[in-house]
């Protein structure tokens, strides 16, 4: 299998449903599971650049179109963009809303090439 993040994310990411199919190469995983990728991806030192919204149903995985991105400061440095791009990471699936019990968040990591 070829490596898509790293072999430590993709490890946590491909808990998830593949997007493969959709020609995406990443996974989409359940509101508690995104969240807790999250706090690990942080915990290896990465930043999330953002995140997409999908719809799992009876015909399998479909684009919602619904998205957030995280870009950092100018001047901010590492931690602080780590720290300040999950947060909003969180916030958005968080908030996103609880009705649809089928959606899933797709997490884009920030991994630089020497990780």
């Amino acid at each position: 299998m070829e490596t898509i993040w790293s072999d430590r994310i993709d490890a946590i990411l491909s808990k998830g449903h593949p997007l493969q199919c959709l020609g995406i190469n990443n996974w989409a995983l359940e509101r508690e599971s995104a969240l807790a990728a999250i706090n690990v991806i942080v915990e290896l030192g990465h930043a999330i650049l953002g995140g997409d919204v999908f719809q799992l149903n009876d015909c399998g995985v479909l684009v919602s179109r619904n998205s957030w991105f995280c870009e950092p400061h100018d001047g901010e440095n590492d931690k602080a963009f780590v720290i300040r791009s999950s947060k909003k990471a969180k916030a958005f699936i968080e908030l996103y809303p609880r009705d649809e019990k089928s959606t899933l968040f797709a997490i884009v990591p920030l991994v630089k090439s020497n990780s």
